[in-house]
C-alpha cells in the first residue's frame, strides 16, 4: 500500500474536522473520488440488494485505503495520482482473480451472470473517473451519480424502500461520513455544481488547474466579443438562428443554438445567475415540443430548484406550471387502472389537475380536463375562469393578458363537442378576428372536419390547402395530419384499395397523443406507441374506441354474436350521455340499433332511433345519418317479411312496411353517395333488390364510387412540397 495510504498514525492534520461534520469545501474532489470508489466496490442489483460479486477481503482492503483519507491518518490529503496508484492495482488483480473464476466456470459449464461479467470487465476505477470529467456536463452528471448510489448504499434515499440491509452500516464511522457528503452534495446548487465538476477535472488532472471569477475574467479577455454590446448583439443572433431552426424543423440546430443563447461564459462574466432558471425552461419547453419527456422533466426540476435558491418566484411559478404540464401528461389518466369508468358531473379533483394561475394555463387544463373525463358542461367554468383573470374587478385594477382567439376557439371545440354547430361556427369567426396563425390553422382544421362528415372531401382539402403558405415546422407537422387524416377517411369510406396503397406509400407514419393535455406527435415506428398501464388515459377516445370495436365485430366475418356486443354498447352510451358527447351519443344509438336487429328485435332498433331520428336529420354528419336510415330501412324489411311477429305493437301492414323500408334505403343511398361510402351503398343496394322481390316500388341503381388514387396522389405531392418549402424556410 503506497506512503499516502499507509494505515500507521501519523501526525494529524492542522485544524482537523470532526468526522461527524460535512466535509470541507476543499476537499470535495477527493470526497467525491472517495465516494466513486465506495460505489464501485459495494454494487447493487437492479433491485437494489447487495450483489456478492467481489472477496471480503478485496472489499476491506478498500474500505481501509478509504477510511484511511476519511479519518485524516496522513499528514496531507491524497492526490489523484497517489489515490489511483492505491486502488487501481488492487482493483486489476480482484478483477484477474475474477475473470478467472468466470472462466473455470464457463469450462465446467455453469451460467455466469452478465452483472459478473460486466463488473470484471471494469479494472480501471480512478482512470473512468478522471475521464469523466474530462467534460463538464458529463462531470456533473457524475456528481448527481455518486450522491444517489451512495446515498443508496447507507440506506439514505428516501425514495426507495429497502428489503434488504444496507451494504454500508448507516450508524458506523463511514456510513456517518459520507452520509455528511450525500448532504454537501445535495445542497449544491447549479453554479456551485458546475464549479465543483471544474475543480474535480483540475484535481484529476483532466482540466484547468484552478477556478476562480479572476480566471473567469480572464475568458473575457479572449473573447472574441470583449464588449456587453457585441454580447449582446451575439446572443440576438442566436436567438433568431434558434427560431429558424425550429420553423424549418433542424432539432439539432435549435438546441445548439438555445445553448449558445445561454453560453455559460456569459454567466460567469456577466455574474447574471437569475437567467439559469430561464434557460433551463426554455431548454425544457424545447424538449417538450420535441417530444424528449424525460429531457424536459430533468431540466424543469433543476430549474425549479436554481429558481427557489434565487428567490426568483415569476420563474418558479412557470417552471412548476410546466412541471404539472409534464406530470398531467406522464402519468395523469382518465380513470385509473384500478377504477371502474365512471363520470361525476364535477369537476376533476385538484389532487390530480391543479388550478391555473393565469388565462393560458386554464385554457391548457380545459383540454387536459376533457381527456381525464370532466363532462362537457362542467368544463365550461374553466373558460369563464379563464376570462375573469383577464376582467379588470376594479378600475385600474392590474389583469393578466389572454389570448382572445385561442379563447374563442376553446368555447368553439366546446360546443362543437355538445353538437352545435351553429354556436361553434359564431365562436369560430370571432377566433378569426383576433387570431394568430396557431389558432387560424386550428380553426380550419375543426372546420375541415366538419366539411368531410358531409362529404364534402374537396372543399375540405381546398380549406386546409389554402392555409399552406408560410406554416413553420409544428405547424406544417398539425396541418399535413389533417391533410392525410381527411384523405384517409375519404378511401377508407370508399373502400378504395388503390387509395389507401399510395396512402401508405406517401405517408407511412402515424401520430398519437401521450397523455391528457398533451398534443399529438409523430410516431414513425409502432414500436413508439405509448404503453402504459395507467389504465383509461383518455375519456373520450375510450368511448370513440369501445364504439369502433363494436363496429369492427358486426362486420367481422363471420360477425360477432351481438349479445357480447350489446354490453360494450350500453356502457359506452351511458358514458356519452354523462360525459356530454351528444354526437358520439347519437353514433352509439346507431350502433345499438345494429345489436338488436342482430338480436332479431327490429321493432326496438327502429324505436331507439326514431328517438334521436331529428337529431340525425338536422346534424352535419351525413355517414351517421346513412348508417342510422339503413339500419331503420333493415328494421321495417324485417317487419315487412314477418321477422317481428310476437313483439309487442303486433304486425305493421305489409304494403306500409315495404314502403317506408324502400324510403329509407333511398335515404342511406343518397347520404352514402355524398360521403362516399361504399358499404352503406352496397347494403342499400342489396336491400333495395329484397325490397323489390317482396313487391316495392323498383329504384335507380347505386353506383360504388372509385378512383381517389390519381387525387391522393396529387395532393400527396402538395404536401411534400410544402414540407420541402418549410424546410428551407419559405427562401
Amino acid at each position: 500500500m503506497p506512503d499516502c495510504l499507509s494505515p500507521t498514525r501519523r501526525a494529524p492534520r492542522a485544524a482537523p474536522p470532526s468526522t461527524l461534520e460535512r466535509p470541507p469545501d476543499d476537499d470535495l474532489p477527493l470526497q467525491l473520488a472517495l465516494g466513486w470508489v465506495l460505489v464501485r466496490a459495494m454494487p447493487l442489483t437492479e433491485q437494489g440488494a447487495a450483489a456478492d460479486v467481489f472477496s471480503r477481503t478485496f472489499v476491506a482492503d478498500i474500505l481501509a485505503a478509504i477510511a484511511t483519507e476519511a479519518f485524516e491518518v496522513n499528514t496531507t490529503p491524497a492526490t489523484f495520482g497517489s489515490l489511483r496508484a492505491a486502488i487501481d492495482p488492487m482493483v486489476n488483480k480482484e478483477c484477474l482473480r475474477l475473470q478467472d473464476s468466470i472462466d473455470r466456470r464457463y469450462d465446467k459449464g455453469l451460467p455466469v451472470s452478465d452483472f459478473v461479467a460486466k463488473k470484471a470487465s471494469e479494472s480501471r476505477w480512478l482512470h473512468a473517473f478522471r475521464q469523466e470529467f474530462e467534460d463538464v456536463t458529463t462531470g456533473g452528471g457524475v456528481i448527481d451519480f455518486v450522491e444517489r448510489e451512495v446515498a443508496c448504499r447507507i440506506g439514505e434515499d428516501d425514495g426507495v424502500l429497502l428489503t434488504n440491509p444496507e451494504p454500508l452500516e448507516r450508524m458506523s464511522p463511514l456510513g456517518l461520513y459520507f452520509r455528511g457528503l450525500v448532504v454537501k452534495l445535495r445542497k449544491l446548487g447549479f453554479s456551485e455544481a458546475g464549479n465543483l465538476s471544474r475543480r474535480v477535472a483540475a484535481w484529476c488532472g483532466a482540466g484547468p488547474q484552478e477556478y476562480s471569477w479572476e480566471a473567469a475574467h480572464d475568458i473575457e479577455v479572449r473573447n472574441p466579443y470583449p464588449t456587453s454590446e457585441a454580447r449582446g448583439m451575439t446572443r440576438i443572433s442566436n436567438m433568431e438562428r434558434h427560431m429558424e431552426a425550429l420553423a424549418t424543423g433542424d432539432v439539432v440546430g435549435a438546441q445548439q443554438t438555445l445553448l449558445a443563447f445561454y453560453d455559460y461564459r456569459a454567466q460567469l462574466i456577466d455574474h447574471d445567475e437569475k437567467s439559469w432558471p430561464h434557460a433551463l425552461l426554455n431548454l425544457s419547453v424545447f424538449h417538450y415540443r420535441t417530444g424528449g419527456m424525460e429531457a424536459a422533466q430533468e431540466a424543469v426540476a433543476e430549474a425549479i430548484r436554481i429558481s427557489r435558491s434565487a428567490n426568483d418566484a415569476e420563474a418558479l411559478q412557470q417552471c412548476l406550471n410546466l412541471q404539472h404540464r409534464l406530470t398531467t401528461e406522464t402519468e395523469g389518466a382518465a380513470w385509473p387502472a384500478a377504477m371502474l369508468p365512471a363520470v361525476k358531473q364535477e369537476p376533476v379533483p385538484l389532487r390530480r389537475l391543479m388550478h391555473g394561475v393565469t388565462p393560458t394555463d386554464d385554457l391548457w387544463s380545459l383540454a387536459a380536463a376533457l381527456d381525464m373525463g370532466e363532462p362537457v358542461p362542467v368544463a365550461f367554468r374553466r373558460i369563464y375562469t379563464a376570462l375573469g383573470r383577464a376582467t379588470p374587478l376594479a378600475p385600474g385594477a392590474e389583469v393578466q393578458p389572454l389570448d382572445n382567439g385561442a379563447w374563442h376557439a376553446a368555447q368553439a371545440n366546446l360546443w362543437s363537442l355538445l353538437g352545435s354547430e351553429s354556436l361553434a361556427s359564431v365562436h369560430e369567426d370571432a377566433a378569426l378576428a383576433d387570431a394568430g396563425p396557431d389558432v387560424a390553422l386550428q380553426v380550419a382544421i375543426s372546420r375541415a372536419e366538419r366539411l368531410a362528415q358531409r362529404g364534402a372531401f374537396d372543399d375540405a382539402l381546398a380549406l386546409l390547402l389554402t392555409h399552406a403558405e408560410g406554416l413553420d415546422h409544428p405547424a406544417y407537422r398539425t396541418w399535413s395530419r389533417a391533410v392525410w387524416a381527411t384523405l384517409r377517411r375519404q378511401a377508407a369510406l370508399a373502400r378504395d384499395g388503390e387509395a389507401e396503397r399510395v396512402l401508405r406509400g406517401l405517408h407511412s407514419n402515424s401520430s398519437a397523443r401521450f397523455g391528457p393535455g398533451g398534443p399529438p406527435r409523430d410516431l414513425w415506428e409502432p414500436s413508439a406507441a405509448p404503453k402504459d398501464e395507467r389504465g383509461i388515459v383518455f375519456a373520450h377516445k375510450y368511448v370513440t374506441d369501445a364504439l369502433e370495436r363494436v363496429r369492427d365485430g358486426l362486420d367481422a366475418d363471420p360477425p360477432t354474436p351481438p349479445h357480447l356486443l350489446l354490453r360494450h354498447t350500453l356502457a359506452s352510451l351511458e358514458l356519452a350521455a354523462g360525459l356530454g358527447l351528444w354526437p358520439v351519443y347519437r353514433d352509439g344509438v346507431v350502433c345499438l340499433a345494429d345489436v338488436l336487429l342482430g338480436m332479431d328485435l327490429s321493432r326496438k332498433a327502429d324505436a331507439e332511433l326514431d328517438a334521436v331520428w331529428d337529431e340525425l336529420v338536422a346534424g352535419h354528419d351525413a355517414l351517421l345519418l346513412a348508417r342510422a336510415a339503413l339500419a331503420r330501412a333493415k328494421a321495417w324489411a324485417l317487419i315487412a317479411a314477418g321477422g317481428s311477429e310476437g313483439e309487442e305493437g303486433g304486425e305493421e301492414g305489409k304494403g306500409e312496411a315495404l314502403a317506408r323500408a324502400s324510403e329509407y334505403a333511398d335515404l342511406a343511398a343518397e347520404k352514402g353517395r355524398i360521403v362516399s361510402a361504399a358499404h352503406v351503398l352496397a347494403h342499400a343496394a342489396l336491400l333495395r333488390e329484397l325490397l323489390t322481390d317482396m313487391g316495392a316500388a323498383p329504384s335507380q341503381s347505386v353506383e360504388i364510387p372509385s378512383g381517389l388514387s390519381d387525387t391522393v396522389r396529387r395532393v400527396g405531392e402538395i404536401v411534400r412540397l410544402v414540407g420541402v418549402r418549410v424546410a428551407e424556410g419559405w427562401k
